[in-house]
């Protein structure tokens, strides 16, 4: 299990990097979330940890947001999602009481992208590791995109679909940093963001269709 966990998690952070900071503001999240996790446990060894995960990527977004002069590719998702998911598992192994279920929402949003993503292939019957355009994050960037106010220009909308897309990961982590120790509240968080997921992107794919036959 741990070993599915672990790549699990760092091929999450390479299915989210499709947009110029996305797969990094969402490293920066977690580590963010975690290291405040592991200070409210006075764990020193995991705060530093984390701090030094965040600390270079903020270092290579200076260079990648907002137009992706510099880009993280496979080996930098794969790696920070790596780190990452190592860190969850100290963070659980080194202090018994946390709750499993809080450290799992912190990485909500990649895991969730990815799962969902195995989900909807299965269902339209294509491969499960052939890419598409159809990731949460493509259809923020299309309805961006398609928007009057910026007639298509890629190298604007770019950038503004990654922050459009802020919130999405930011309050799973900060909900991480208030359930560090309630199981049944983090497990009933992460239900209600799987159903908001869902949701929000089956209207989000009925408009993207909308303004492309438009």
């Amino acid at each position: 299990f741990t070993i599915f966990a672990v790549t699990g998690v760092a091929h999450s952070i390479n299915v989210i990097d499709g947009l110029n900071g996305l797969s990094l503001s969402i490293v920066i999240t977690i580590g963010l979330a975690l290291s405040m996790m592991a200070s409210s446990l006075e764990d020193g060894f995991l705060v530093i940890m984390n701090l030094c995960i965040v600390m270079i990527a903020l270092g290579v977004l200076i260079f990648n947001f907002p137009f992706g002069k510099i880009f993280i590719g496979d080996a930098g998702a794969y790696s920070f999602g790596y780190v990452l998911a190592w860190s969850a598992i100290l963070m659980i192994h080194r202090n018994p009481d946390v709750s499993a279920w809080s450290v799992l929402l912190c990485f909500f949003w990649p895991v969730m992208e990815t799962l969902y993503s195995i989900y909807r292939r299965v269902v339209d019957k294509k491969q499960i590791a052939k890419a598409d355009n159809k990731h949460f994050h493509h259809l923020i960037l299309n309805w961006v995109t398609k928007s009057q106010y910026f007639s298509g220009n890629i190298r604007f909308t770019n950038p503004i679909a990654t922050i459009c897309l802020l919130p999405f990961h930011m309050v799973p982590s900060l909900l991480t940093i208030s359930l560090v120790f309630d199981s049944e509240i983090a497990l009933f968080s992460i239900c209600v963001l799987v159903a908001f997921y869902i949701v929000s992107y089956k209207v989000l794919i009925n408009r993207c269709r909308l303004v492309n036959n438009d």
